[in-house]
């Protein structure tokens, strides 16, 4: 479910052409996950394995064929690093599933930002701290956090499912009805499969997931509703050129020398009206001051 996720968000990654080769990866997982399915499933209903607390379905089935051997220790190892690459996944991806929504204006456009290393360093910051609050509320208890992986991932499925169903219906390509009805029941089967997890296992944590989707959905309507809002204040439309107006500049002086001189020239370069102020003194300096003040009105 993880590798479809992100080959699902990742299509612009692949090389041109894009759409061509992501379908045929996930084509070549299908394949691979149908396979790997059906043989777990025989091996275990073979050599009667049921799930335990103590030990993984893959541990078992590992032992029961290969002993305890060499080869089942490689076959853990490789386990391990198929789940370090899975939890790689969500950093390679969500960060750019954010920068695509973010340039639909639904996420600050902060996540388009490419750091240094041509990643989108912000949405990998994000992805962290909430990784790391899940972890510390649930104690690092992988089991509860199963039910929330779940409902996140068949959510996804589910509307992309559904979206395609009416995609099918706009379009009206050549065929469209065989791919309608296999969205469809693909829609209808994992939304069944939602209904079933978020049932048994709200209580779980699950709630956690149906109470923060919806929040993530008003973020995102706020969010692109201020976009809007900061477009319209800038928006062109209706804008007509205003008339000049017409600036006073008052220079307030404390004498005449040529610093002040130079101050009115620089002040005439910014207004045709250059008013200097003076501030009239004692008595004693009214008669000078007054006089002063004739010469700058010449």
């Amino acid at each position: 479910m993880t590798g479809v996720e992100a080959v699902s968000n990742g299509v612009p990654a692949f090389r041109p052409p894009e759409p061509k080769n992501a379908a045929a990866t996930l084509i070549i997982m299908a394949i691979l996950a149908i396979t790997m399915f059906v043989g777990i499933t025989l091996l275990a209903h073979a050599y009667q394995i049921v799930p335990s607390e103590r030990e993984t379905v893959v541990s078992q089935l590992a032992h029961g064929v290969l002993g305890r051997g060499l080869v089942y220790y490689l076959v853990q190892i490789a386990t391990m690093l198929i789940l370090v690459l899975a939890a790689n996944t969500a950093y390679a991806d969500a960060p750019r599933l954010a920068s695509i929504v973010s340039r639909d204006r639904y996420l600050p456009r902060q996540f388009m930002n490419l750091g240094d290393r041509l990643a989108f360093s912000n949405g990998i910051v994000a992805l962290s701290v909430f990784a790391s609050l899940l972890i510390v509320l649930f104690g690092g208890e992988t089991h509860a956090l199963i039910p929330l992986y779940m409902i996140g991932v068949f959510i996804s499925f589910t509307l992309s499912q559904f979206g395609m169903v009416l995609r099918w219906r706009r379009v009206r390509s050549p065929g469209w009805h065989t791919s309608a009805a296999v969205n469809a029941t693909g829609a209808v089967l994992t939304g069944a499969v939602l209904v079933i997890v978020a049932v048994t296992k709200a209580a779980e944590g699950a709630w956690i997931i149906l109470l923060l989707i919806p929040c993530l959905v008003v973020v995102f309507i706020e969010t692109r509703r201020h976009y809007e809002h900061v477009a319209s204040q800038l928006s062109l439309t209706g804008q007509t050129c205003r008339a000049r107006r017409r600036n006073i500049v008052l220079l307030p002086i404390g004498g005449v020398h040529r610093a002040v001189i130079e101050a009115l020239d620089y002040a005439g370069s910014l207004s045709k009206d250059v008013r200097a102020v003076y501030t009239i003194g004692d008595q004693e300096r009214k008669t000078m001051d007054l006089k002063l003040v004739s010469e700058l009105d010449r």
